[in-house]
């Protein structure tokens, strides 16, 4: 197929569209390829160096979403394909650094630019960079790599002979390529450089392919249910809380619907199915066992308060209400052990639809598939999901289950609350602490234990980082000046507001102050927003600070300075 052994082009190649409302798209690009034989392997060592000069409709991408498939598509290069003498790409030499090129772009512009649209697209391309073999038959749609590469294609372009390319000229050459007419031209420039130039013109198509990341993603309306789903059982638990569902708010009142431990049980049946399709992956039991104590600070073998076990095994209810008649509320979370997945609970038509032949499909809410892809599997993607979409998750696992190991999440987190804490103070007054306040920078943990959020405050240390000397030149001004006052207000809360004062006792309420203190000394301005803090409250409650410097400033060795003076 191939008559050189050494060679060094750069093609542009133009994908041409005629659309039925009688308009015509473009696609343009130039390829830089190098390639040499390699005897002893008895292949080819093709270097596809990079994709410039893409143009669409002859002008550079405007679109938003254009952008980002370009940056998307030129992260791929460099490329090192092994190709045989017939031309079939054996395999991708540098796959492994392509896909963590293609990994960390693509988080990079969900982390920047995140949309829903952008979000569908990433998620579907990310199953051409699975394997080797997904990423080969992604490359094999894109236009130029088919015409050069596939000889499998030539039996498809009638009147091609593929040694044309790239010893061969070419004038016009008319064939068929899966059953649409196709004019192909290829023309030769001399010059330095081996240059060619590929027009492909088709009248019929309706699309095309922009980048090879692309793929046509097709979807049923219906899909089979999984084997062994409990389809019966599932219908007349969804009739029951359907005729819940249809009664008056007074009836409703009157009668209330309490889910059940079938509910429970149907729900965690549907939800392991439906975590399987979006490729959620289950993880082993120890390693299941460190994500429930580092999230949720529980041990299995370890009762404690804050959860109890499913009568039959099968679950672990983590409780923000403990009431009996809650047990089964949607304010508690509910962990699988057979599957290793958490989820709320949800009426079974937010999850299913099953119709009268029996037949359904599993329609899982986006926030239960995401919250586990992030919690169990590490996924990136899902994290960024949640920050823009699932907030409140978020900082529920922050003030509920002191999860505050995520330092994304905790800036986040600290942001959202801000923004509350402000409108709550607007519409109630700047001398009322609201009880998002509560649970901030320290609660108890399962045993009853006073639980600071250490590494809260480490997330608010290092948004100072920077340049600890000028408090108003670095970072975000905002956010620090935010997540300062947060510090501030939560001490003169703690000191001020009977009501919280009863949870914890005095020594305890020091001990906590005494760690904000000590992040202050590390929030700029030389430790001057601490020393000040230490001013007033030695000024306005001096039992605080004679009871921190008596239990030796609590560990916290850089208040010291701070105390010396008063």
């Amino acid at each position: 197929m191939y008559e050189f052994r050494n060679l060094k082009a750069e093609y542009s190649i133009e994908t041409k569209i005629a659309r039925p409302d009688g308009q015509i798209s473009s696609y343009s690009s130039r390829i830089a390829l190098n390639a040499e034989y390699q005897h002893k392997e008895n292949s080819f060592l093709f270097v596809m160096e990079g994709k410039t000069d893409i143009r669409l409709d002859g002008e550079v991408p405007q679109k938003p979403i254009d952008t980002y498939r370009e940056q998307l598509g030129t992260c791929l290069y460099p490329m090192n394909l092994c190709v045989s003498p017939d031309g079939e790409i054996i395999n991708v030499l540098n796959f492994n650094e392509i896909r963590e090129r293609w990994k960390q772009t693509s988080m990079k512009l969900l982390h920047t630019y995140y949309s829903a649209p952008l979000e569908s697209y990433i998620d579907a391309a990310r199953k051409n960079f699975q394997t080797e073999k997904d990423f080969v038959e992604a490359l094999q749609r894109d236009t130029f790599i088919r015409l050069y590469f596939q000889p499998q294609q030539a039996s498809e372009v009638s009147g091609l002979t593929y040694c044309y390319f790239p010893e061969q000229d070419i004038q016009s050459i008319t064939g068929i390529f899966q059953g649409k007419e196709v004019v192909i031209q290829a023309v030769k420039r001399e010059s330095k450089k081996a240059n060619r130039t590929i027009s492909m013109i088709s009248s019929l198509l309706t699309t095309m392919l922009l980048l090879i990341v692309c793929m046509t993603v097709t979807c049923t309306s219906e899909d089979k249910l999984p084997k062994g789903l409990n389809v019966e059982e599932i219908q007349r638990q969804m009739a029951l809380q359907e005729l819940v569902e249809k009664m008056s708010f007074e009836d409703r009142r009157n009668q209330p619907y309490y889910f059940t431990a079938n509910d429970l049980s149907l729900q965690l049946e549907i939800v392991g199915n439906g975590l399987k399709k979006e490729d959620f992956l289950e993880i082993p039991d120890r390693q299941f066992e460190d994500k429930l104590y580092g999230i949720f600070k529980i041990e299995p073998a370890k009762k404690t308060q804050c959860f109890e076990f499913q009568e039959d095994g099968s679950c672990i209810i983590l409780f923000e209400s403990k009431s009996e008649e809650d047990k089964y509320s949607r304010r508690n979370l509910f962990v699988s052990r057979k599957h290793h997945f958490v989820t709320d609970l949800r009426l079974l038509d937010e999850l299913i639809t099953i119709n009268d032949d029996n037949s359904g499909r599993i329609h899982l809410p986006p926030e239960l598939v995401h919250r586990n892809k992030y919690l169990f599997n590490n996924d990136e993607v899902s994290l960024i999901w949640l920050l823009n979409n699932d907030i409140r998750f978020l900082e529920r696992l922050l003030t509920t289950f002191g999860y505050d190991a995520d330092q994304k999440v905790n800036y986040a987190v600290l942001r959202a609350i801000y923004r509350d804490y402000r409108k709550y103070q607007i519409e109630n007054g700047y001398n009322h602490y609201p009880p998002l306040l509560n649970n901030l920078f320290a609660s108890r943990d399962c045993d009853g234990e006073l639980q600071i959020r250490a590494g809260l405050l480490k997330t608010v240390a290092n948004s100072f980082v920077n340049d600890k000397t000028n408090f108003e030149m670095t970072g975000d001004y905002a956010d620090k000046r935010a997540f300062y006052t947060l510090m501030s207000d939560y001490c003169e809360a703690l000191v001020s507001d009977e009501k919280r004062g009863d949870d914890f006792s005095f020594e305890e309420k020091c001990h906590i102050i005494a760690a904000i203190l000590s992040t202050m000394k590390d929030c700029g301005e030389g430790g001057l927003l601490a020393d000040s803090e230490v001013e007033y409250i030695h000024e306005y409650y001096p039992r605080i600070i004679t009871a921190i410097t008596k239990h030796r400033y609590f560990g916290y060795s850089n208040l010291k300075a701070s105390f010396a003076d008063l």
